[in-house]
């Protein structure tokens, strides 16, 4: 089921990772949470980076082909930036 970027926003606000049904994978968009600044949209690229104030297009603003990630996905991603990050 694909959706518009205005309910994309909803699921990000709820928690949920969405990325343009052709993206490949790992990319995605997620809400980047910090302590002393207010959150901002934030994208997982092609190159497995996290990459804070992420801008959508006008082609994604208009876009109804949005989709929501699998949160195990996401999770496995998650924590395989961990381990990178420590190594």
């Amino acid at each position: 089921m694909t959706f518009t970027f205005a309910s994309a926003i909803k699921l990000i606000k709820a928690g949920y990772s969405v990325k343009r049904e052709w993206w490949r994978s790992p990319v995605h968009v997620y809400l980047e949470e910090f302590e002393e600044v207010e959150p901002c949209l934030a994208v997982h690229t092609y190159e497995g980076k996290r990459q804070p104030g992420w801008l959508p297009s006008q082609c994604d603003l208009l876009a109804d082909d949005w989709v929501r990630v699998d949160p195990k996905y996401v999770a496995a991603i998650r924590e395989d930036d961990e381990v990178d990050e420590e190594d």
